[in-house]
């Protein structure tokens, strides 16, 4: 893939992550206001979150020195975290408002 199209994937994928970070720091205010015990079923699960963020940030900063095909299966792992990421905020979102 030519550099600037890495560049361009690599800069949108920081930007999703970007965005769904500010949610889930929404969502952690929110959770302020709740009950304790969903404010701390909930706190964990916004922690796995994080967890699961990092490993993204991990894999893009990885696809900096990679090469060609190393850079091919980075992006393939980061879509799949990142649909994985999306479904837990989902999942989190809609457990707090059932709440």
């Amino acid at each position: 893939m030519e550099p600037e199209k890495r560049k361009e994937y690599e800069d949108k994928a920081r930007a999703r992550l970007k965005e769904l970070d500010a949610k889930v720091a929404q969502l952690r205010s929110q959770m302020q206001e709740t009950k304790s015990e969903v404010k701390t079923r909930v706190s964990g699960e916004i922690d796995k979150l994080r967890e699961k963020h990092r490993a993204i940030e991990v894999k893009l900063n990885e696809m900096k020195g990679a090469g060609e095909r190393q850079w091919d299966k980075l992006k393939e792992h980061i879509e799949g975290a990142w649909i994985e990421l999306q479904t837990s905020f989902e999942h989190v979102t809609k457990k707090r408002s059932e709440d």
